[in-house]
């Protein structure tokens, strides 16, 4: 469907409709698909498949101006403080994911130019989406498979990711529970799903967001809502949905500490720079 030059694993996957979620069949192509129930098409531009609307919001200029500047630079976008919180995440997410068969099937949610990807999972195949076809054009620079897409409403046909994970995106997503269902939705049975996020409860990051309030960023959208979060927030969340708690994990910048539990409670939280919450889908 995809073409020769795509790796088999992510060849095989199987999408839908991000509107209505009408399959798209094996014997039609994705380049310039078109939907025959809600009449939505994915449009190829600049060779990265496109599965938003032809507008662009202030999010998806936000993150095409971040792209097409200095080195396509999200980690800026994503306001980690220093290259050494970066690595700690990068290193939370290796130890929280754990080992993957070789024939799992991966979603980078949030994929943003492929810096994640590469230093977390790379080589291994994994498709990934964000809502900027700049940040998409970075990351298949770098070998990996993206697509442009609204993260609430994926191209992908049900149950079919052993792991979906997404770093530091959950900030700027205003519905947590419509995310966490959607990542349900595509996932399959016995697979995971691994977020992260700023701890609401910092008390480091709490004092940084303070002064930035003194000196504010003026390149942010006008409608810009930095949403922090507790671990007990993400759980609650997944209500509902079936999907299991398996493990939370807190890190704890400037150090590089990670520590976990099967509980979402923890004392002293406000230590911990960042939160990790996996879940297990559940059989039917």
């Amino acid at each position: 469907m995809l073409g020769p030059d795509i790796p088999t694993k992510v060849r095989g996957l199987r999408y839908a409709c991000p509107t209505c979620r009408k399959p798209v069949s094996g014997e039609e192509t994705l380049d310039g698909w078109h939907c025959t129930t809600c009449g939505f098409q994915v449009s190829r531009r600049r060779g990265i498949f496109c599965f938003t609307r032809t507008d662009v919001n202030e999010w998806q200029q936000f993150f095409e101006d971040k792209a097409a500047g200095p080195g396509g630079n999200t980690v800026a976008g994503c306001e980690y403080h220093t290259s050494a919180q970066y690595r700690y995440i990068v290193d939370a997410f290796r130890r929280m994911c754990g080992d993957l068969r070789d024939d799992a099937i991966v979603l980078d949610a949030g994929c943003g130019n492929g810096l994640f990807w590469r230093e977390f999972l790379a080589p291994r195949p994994v498709v990934g989406i964000d809502y900027s076809r700049r940040m998409c054009a970075l990351a298949e620079a770098k070998g990996m498979t993206a697509h442009q897409a609204n993260i609430l409403e994926l191209p992908f046909a049900d149950g079919q990711f052993d792991l979906i994970y997404s770093a530091e995106i959950l900030q700027y997503i205003t519905d947590l529970p419509a995310l966490l269902a959607e990542f349900a939705r595509v996932c399959r049975s016995g697979g995971r799903i691994v977020v992260s996020t700023v701890n609401r409860n910092s008390l480091l990051l709490r004092c940084l967001r303070g002064l930035r309030a003194f000196f504010p960023r003026k390149d942010m959208p006008l409608s810009f809502r930095y949403i922090t979060r507790t671990a007990d927030e993400i759980v609650e969340s997944a209500f509902g949905l079936p999907l299991s708690l398996h493990t939370v994990g807190w890190s704890h910048f400037p150090f590089s500490w990670l520590r976990r539990s099967k509980s979402q409670k923890r004392a002293m939280d406000w230590l911990a720079s960042n939160v990790f919450v996996e879940f297990a889908k559940l059989a039917p």
